[in-house]
């Protein structure tokens, strides 16, 4: 099948703009495409532990024999890990392993403002209900409830930390999570592959407390992604909630109490993340009333996404996410 009559078969359907410019013949449930999830979960597997242990071990190597330049860093010693990490192992090792792993071919199309603001607001929505669900959760393994992202960048430079939070991060996390594990995983099924990938994001973060709303927030950036088959809105989208979440808000936390701008800045930015939670509820239950929110298939015969808990190799991302979750957890309540 040439490109053209692939163009002339895709989807028309106003809730999926993005066009698939691979055969339609080959995609869905077949042999062939969940042997690409487990080539791709494995990658992710190998490239996730080497991300995850090279942070662990860059933060043993510094407090064990640099103390000083740990203590005189502080925070900032954190973000500079963060970019390090992000910059010379998230994307050169996860796409270096993945690039002989097939994809979906597709074309990209444009997002709507309104589309995008939509999104915006209900991700508020998905950050609060998260965040408390997080809370109340880890407050049952762990005495010192507070987040732990908050604490490890909280102290350190604003600059530093929209750079590498802000920026680099989301930048680094869409490309891995969206556009390379998503352009492999909708092979099986557009719906698997946004709802497997919003999990895997939460698992990543090795965070009890942050896994629910970066588990719903991985799934609203897999949407916009499946729906536009363009990367450019998912990350903005992730800048955003970033810049706002870990730089504006720790910024104004920073200063509370002793700066008056700070404070003001901080006890807004909680009022307008309220205001925003209860429109995007709003938005999400008018949305799911009148079926808005519709992922489209692009194979006739989708595989289930009951089958993201019968692949092996995603078994061994889970359980290596959960055991490094598990270790982190015992290792900061000790502190």
């Amino acid at each position: 099948m040439n490109e053209q009559e692939i163009l002339l078969n895709a989807s028309t359907d106003t809730q999926y703009t993005g066009t698939i410019l691979s055969d339609p013949s080959e995609l869905g449930n077949t042999d062939d495409n969940k042997k690409i999830i487990t080539k791709t979960a494995i990658v992710f597997v190998i490239a996730g532990l080497l991300y995850q242990g090279s942070q662990l071990l860059f933060s043993f190597i510094f407090s064990r024999f640099f103390p000083e330049v740990t203590e005189k860093l502080g925070s900032n010693l954190v973000m500079i890990m963060m970019l390090v990490t992000d910059l010379l192992i998230l994307l050169p090792v996860f796409f270096l392993l993945c690039k002989n792993i097939p994809t979906v071919k597709s074309k990209p199309s444009k997002l709507g403002a309104g589309t995008f603001a939509t999104a915006l607001l209900i991700s508020y929505f998905f950050i609060v209900v998260g965040a408390f669900a997080g809370s109340q959760i880890s407050s049952l393994f762990m005495e010192n409830n507070t987040n732990l992202l908050t604490e490890a960048i909280g102290g350190g430079s604003t600059l530093l930390r929209l750079i590498s939070v802000g920026i680099v991060g989301p930048i680094c996390e869409e490309l891995v999570f969206r556009k390379l594990l998503i352009d492999r995983f909708s092979r099986f099924g557009n719906t698997f592959a946004v709802i497997v990938s919003g999990l895997m994001f939460g698992l990543f973060h090795v965070n009890l407390q942050q896994f629910f709303y970066a588990f719903a927030l991985g799934v609203i950036f897999g949407y916009i992604y499946v729906k536009t088959r363009n990367i450019v809105y998912s990350s903005i989208l992730h800048m955003i909630i970033n810049s706002y979440t870990s730089v504006l808000v720790l910024w104004g936390l920073s200063g509370y109490g002793t700066d008056l701008v700070k404070t003001a800045v901080y006890n807004l930015s909680l009022v307008l993340e309220v205001v925003m939670a209860l429109v995007g509820c709003v938005l999400y239950i008018i949305s799911v009333s009148k079926k808005k929110i519709k992922i489209t298939e692009n194979a006739v015969e989708p595989g289930n996404t009951s089958y993201m808990f019968q692949n092996w190799a995603l078994w061994l991302f889970y359980i290596a996410m959960i055991g490094l979750t598990v270790f982190v957890t015992i290792k900061t309540s000790a502190m």
